[in-house]
């Protein structure tokens, strides 16, 4: 996020970012990963980032998706109800992160979540700091559960980790940083993501071609 010196954020550089992403030939745009610091945002900051974003989007008929993900559920649904009019996509969260919640509070959230979403597609954004790391088991049960549950961005492991991603998510999209293989399935994408603004696909393996390697 570009601030300014009084900590505001400056809207003018960041509508020419998205110009020159948008010129760039990436495959879409999506807001409010880590470096988008959607946890110092105000709810005024965030109405006016993405009815921003949309618009630039819309107008280039570029996909993009909206990050909702506060540390406050209840603020992440607000964000949610917020960002469902503007027709993105799908729709990146994180799970409550105060303190590390239970399958079936994560569950519930997520419903909960879905419930508001209505027919976009949710990503579920699980760092590698986030006070409960998922392992493949849990993703496949939450996505399992919540069948809105479309994609899941994490950071990645080693081959018996994609085995088990794959296992038990053969049908969800997966999202790993740039500089690593990003694989998808038959309701996903391939593709990488960049921590400026953008999905792009480079290198990427399918989950046959990256086990086999």
């Amino acid at each position: 996020m570009l601030i300014d010196d009084h900590d505001h954020i400056e809207f003018s550089r960041l509508e020419d970012e998205l110009d020159y992403l948008l010129a760039s030939g990436v495959d879409g745009i999506y807001t409010n990963g880590t470096s988008g610091e959607f946890y110092a945002q105000t709810e005024d900051e965030f109405d006016r980032i993405h009815a921003l974003v949309a618009e630039k989007c819309e107008k280039a008929r570029m996909p993009f998706q909206i990050g909702v993900g506060h540390m406050s559920a209840q603020i992440s649904i607000a964000r949610m109800r917020h960002a469902i009019e503007l027709a993105p996509g799908a729709i990146q969260m994180i799970l409550p992160d105060w303190f590390p919640v239970s399958d079936e509070e994560a569950i519930a959230f997520l419903k909960s979540m879905s419930d508001v979403s209505g027919p976009i597609g949710l990503v579920l954004y699980n760092p590698p700091h986030a006070k409960r790391v998922l392992d493949p088991a849990a993703f496949g049960k939450f996505c399992k559960g919540v069948p809105r549950l479309i994609g899941v961005k994490v950071a990645d492991g080693d081959k018996a980790w994609y085995a088990s991603m794959h296992l038990h998510l053969p049908n969800v999209s997966i999202f790993v940083p740039g500089h690593h293989f990003a694989t998808g399935s038959q309701r996903g994408a391939a593709g990488t993501y960049s921590n400026v603004a953008c999905l792009q696909p480079v290198g990427a393996k399918r989950w046959h071609e990256w086990l086999a390697s």
